[in-house]
């Protein structure tokens, strides 16, 4: 790995089903030391993912999320996407 590239220490992905959720995976594999955490529509969703392994904290409020991410992942269908980010741009920092 590049020595100039800086890794975030908490990674934030938005929506947690097969894209996401598979990000995730391969996140924990391969950068073990990010922190994952991750939104999603419904708490069932948040709990399974946690339940899995997926991700180590998340919530169905972006506040709780994004604020805290160094970097976020979308992983939603173009259309949600969209109305996610316009919904919820001030809460990226």
């Amino acid at each position: 790995m590049r020595d100039d590239i800086k890794m975030p220490g908490t990674l934030a992905i938005v929506g947690l089903g097969q894209m996401g959720s598979s990000f995730a995976l391969a996140v924990r594999k391969h950068l073990p030391q990010v922190r994952l955490t991750g939104w999603a529509l419904t708490q069932a969703d948040i709990h399974k993912a946690m339940s899995l392994g997926i991700i180590e904290a998340g919530s169905t409020d972006v506040d709780e999320v994004l604020p805290e991410a160094d970097m976020v992942m979308l992983a939603l269908p173009i259309s949600p996407l969209i109305d996610f980010v316009n919904d919820n741009v001030n809460s990226f920092k």
